[in-house]
């Protein structure tokens, strides 16, 4: 997989790098991935996600998947974000992911068929991001070298990162895919026009989302803090979390090329490559400096880092030889050399899997218990609306799309949160073009957008260790329940990682539930 070349010298006592045997240095030139393959290979990974991936974050829900189910649908939930007066979110977005989502609400209707509405727009998503890894492997292969594009390609598959942000709805999604990065600045020119046009329809004036956006979070029109400050330390934390070993290959990467810079070792230095691999670095300092972090943020340089670490994988035999000629034999060395990159991209594997499955076995409960909600006749229920009540379990809505009628409503009820909840789109009072009073850019609570209490819940969902103020067994039935680790009261690497045989036994779980209001007897 990987290119020890073997540098001839002459008699100047500097010693030569690792040397490859012809018949493996013939079977590491002929062998090679088409990029067809490789796009075949990255489709199925990503569509793994499509099907598996939980929502890892309320604001891909109230941001993304709840407006654009207002487009489709006609009903949907709204955050401040949207209201005209703010107009901090751009529809052009939502949009793009209509043209496939439309023609699908179209065909599957507006019962039980929106789930595979959901799932469809996340193999679009899947699949837009398999072509644009597929552009990455191919110029890695071409400046790279094949080497570096196959170790390229191996961790793109294998990193639980590229599984969490390949399939969200989301700006920083998008922006991650590789032939975005690479064209950033023309598209950018290119969709200003269609995105101020498009804002003027949605919100009913001339105003362009994305400066508003970048000067409320940036420009000192806002405070982002208000919803939470994080640490220097959160994306390093973070990247650990969902790149493991990867993280630390990418950032070795500048140590790497200074050597390659100053021929001590590690090949032949490639500066298309390092400036490829720049903006990585200049992308973290600059989230890092900002107080308000989302772990979101770094979804845009998840391939970028990934390019990194392949880099360093490719320039590993090398270095490790040259250091193990200091106190090991040279075939030793040479045996060593060869199996470093293999065993990082093993283990690299490995802890990608186990992270991947603790994500989805021990958060994966809303999704399920969401899609268990009866189906209803339409006409049984006419235009009875029935309400899902959620308290502290709000920001785990998985959106709309799992309510399996248009009688169905969400509706948040009063907790232990204090901040400011979405609400529902108002078409009488203009839809996408309404300031609602009762939306704040100051995250300050509004009484407006809780119900008082639950008796006009038809359904409620709560985690059984707390609601308790919502829930008297007496008028409640149970529908469903799925396990929800505590996070509170598990170890952080059984809960992080998911270990056969012992994560289920170390860490403690509770009980995501669904439950129907009894109908009072006559």
């Amino acid at each position: 997989m990987f290119h020890i070349r073997h540098r001839h010298t002459r008699d100047t006592g500097r010693k030569a790098e690792a040397p490859v045997t012809n018949l493996r240095r013939q079977a590491v030139k002929g062998w090679t991935l088409s990029p067809r393959l490789a796009f075949a290979v990255l489709l199925v990974f990503r569509l793994l996600s499509a099907w598996l991936n939980i929502i890892h974050d309320c604001d891909e829900v109230f941001n993304y998947w709840e407006p654009l189910h207002y487009l489709l649908y006609g009903y949907g939930l709204q955050t401040w974000e949207y209201s005209a007066k703010f107009a901090l979110r751009p529809y052009i977005y939502l949009l793009l992911h209509s043209v496939v989502a439309a023609p699908a609400a179209s065909w599957f209707g507006s019962g039980t068929g929106k789930l595979a509405v959901f799932y469809l727009t996340r193999a679009a998503l899947a699949t837009a991001s398999a072509i644009a890894e597929t552009a990455l492997y191919r110029a890695t292969q071409r400046y790279a070298g094949r080497p570096a594009a196959h170790y390229l390609l191996a961790l793109l598959c294998l990193s639980s990162g590229m599984f969490s942000a390949s399939t969200g709805l989301l700006p920083s999604s998008f922006t991650m895919l590789p032939a975005s990065i690479s064209v950033g600045l023309a598209g950018l020119v290119m969709t200003v026009t269609p995105m101020v046009l498009l804002d003027r329809m949605f919100y009913g004036t001339w105003t362009l989302s994305l400066w508003n956006f970048v000067r409320y979070n940036v420009g000192g029109g806002g405070d982002s803090a208000l919803y939470g400050v994080e640490g220097t330390s959160f994306y390093l934390r973070n990247g650990a979390n969902n790149l493991n070993l990867v993280l630390p290959l990418a950032f070795a990467y500048p140590a790497v090329a200074l050597l390659q810079l100053l021929k001590i070792s590690g090949g032949e230095l490639r500066p298309r490559l390092l400036a490829s691999i720049a903006p990585l670095f200049v992308w973290l300092a600059a989230i890092t400096a900002l107080p308000h972090k989302e772990e979101r943020f770094l979804f845009v340089v998840y391939p970028l880092t990934c390019l990194a670490a392949a880099a360093t994988l490719e320039a590993l035999p090398r270095l490790v030889y040259s250091a193990g000629l200091r106190c090991l034999p040279r075939r030793s060395a040479q045996l060593l050399a060869n199996a470093a990159p293999i065993i990082a991209v093993l283990l690299i594997g490995l802890l990608s899997l186990a992270r991947s499955a603790a994500l989805v076995s021990n958060y994966g409960a809303p999704l399920r218990v969401y899609s268990q909600l009866p189906e209803v006749d339409p006409a049984a229920v006419g235009s009875k609306q029935i309400h899902v009540c959620v308290g502290d379990e709000w920001h785990r809505f998985p959106s709309s799309f799992f309510l399996p009628s248009p009688a169905y409503r969400p509706a948040f009820v009063k907790s232990g949160f204090h901040g400011l909840l979405p609400r529902p789109f108002d078409a009488a009072a203009g839809g996408t073009a309404a300031a609602p009073t009762q939306l704040n850019d100051r995250n300050r609570e509004e009484p407006a957008n809780y119900w008082a209490n639950t008796t006009q819940c038809d359904y409620l969902i709560r985690l059984d260790s707390t609601d308790k103020s919502l829930y008297d067994p007496d008028h409640w039935d149970l529908v469903t329940s799925h396990p929800f680790v505590e996070a509170s009261k598990s170890p952080a690497l059984y809960r992080a990682l998911y270990v056969p045989g012992l994560s289920s036994v170390r860490n403690s779980y509770v009980q995501y539930q669904l439950l129907k209001q009894r109908k009072p007897e006559r």
